[in-house]
């Protein structure tokens, strides 16, 4: 059963005979109103499922306007007003509006954010804008989501090395160098050179100087990682007629390392598969050996140097780290008469 009412208060008589509703229902409250024709009038709705024989009364207000009420839900940030005005989310979110009145509702995301998906009366919806017919209590929802942002990883340097943070594994047979992150994350990037390398900072975008980035936009940052000098010392003892002794230090470990050697200096280029286009600073370089160097990165030769005249005899040498093909400076040996 249902009757138009204007709005206030009312009390309602129910007989048996005219088939209206119980009093079960009535003091429980079930008789409610549904504004849905005007701004002064309301319709009255009552079941009429079950009847008693008694004459019974009904007290209830007639609530005048349907309300529309907007909740704002996500992590993001974000205003929702509305058009017919009424709905201005943060001051208003709730607002009365004519029975069938069609408001557009405006999701306007702050700049970290981005509107998501509607919810309620306008459930599934996704955009900035929804429209929704306000013909009777209607309750909307709205996420706000915080933006994504990209991280991207470049690698620059003669040497190797490694960037870490959540998401990223960059270098050093890792291929993951780009992740997105939501607005405001703090990311710390970590650069672990390898053995035979060291790291010298990250450039590109002046945020990423000290490696810890902030992601209120999309960043790109350059890791720089250059080789360690390869050292070489000289023969030792530089005696002629005697067991003498070369090494080199910071060497990849475990790995071959080959020591050259002549009298004169020049410009010669190694060709072959290893290490071709090296160029070796000594004119006629003769290969005095190729070893291997241990854990500690260190490669040792033990050779005779045999007496040649009556003078002491100058000799040039140089070596090269196979695995990275990096060369060392040339030293020139003395090698005197015992």
């Amino acid at each position: 059963m249902s009757c138009l009412l204007p709005i206030g208060p009312f009390t309602i008589l129910e007989s048996p005979t005219e088939g209206f509703a119980s009093i079960a229902f009535c003091a429980s409250g079930a008789a409610t109103i549904i504004p849905i024709l005007a701004p002064d009038i309301g319709a009255l709705v009552i079941p009429d499922s079950m009847f008693f024989p008694e004459i019974i009364a009904c007290n209830f207000t007639n609530t005048g306007l349907p309300i529309l009420t907007v909740e704002k839900l996500g992590e993001g940030t974000g205003s929702v007003t509305s058009s017919p005005v009424g709905i201005d989310f943060g001051t208003d979110c709730s607002e009365g509006y004519g029975p069938g009145t069609v408001v557009t509702l405006a999701a306007t995301p702050d700049a970290d954010s981005i509107a998501g998906v509607w919810g309620g009366a306008r459930a599934g919806y996704s955009g900035e804008q929804a429209m929704v017919r306000v013909d009777q209590v209607r309750d909307c929802t709205v996420s706000f989501d915080l933006n994504l942002f990209d991280l991207n990883i470049n690698l620059a340097g003669t040497g190797t090395g490694n960037v870490s943070a959540p998401g990223i594994d960059c270098g050093d047979q890792g291929v993951d160098c780009t992740e997105s992150y939501t607005a405001g994350t703090v990311v710390n990037l970590i650069a672990t050179p390898d053995e035979v390398s060291s790291f010298t900072g990250f450039t590109s975008d002046p945020v990423c100087a000290d490696g810890m980035i902030t992601m209120d936009e999309d960043i790109a940052c350059t890791a720089n990682f250059n080789f360690l000098p390869l050292l070489l010392n000289p023969i030792s003892p530089g005696l002629a007629s005697n067991i003498n002794t070369i090494s080199a230090e910071q060497t990849s470990s475990n790995s071959n390392v080959a020591f050259v050697w002549g009298f004169l200096p020049g410009t010669t280029i190694i060709g072959g598969p290893t290490c071709n286009g090296t160029v070796i600073n000594i004119k006629n370089p003769r290969l005095l050996s190729i070893v291997t160097a241990g854990a500690e990165q260190i490669a040792n030769y033990t050779f005779f140097i045999p007496l040649i005249g009556d003078f002491e005899l100058p000799i040039l040498t140089q070596a090269v780290d196979i695995p990275t093909c990096r060369k060392s400076e040339v030293v020139t040996n003395i090698i005197r008469k015992k």
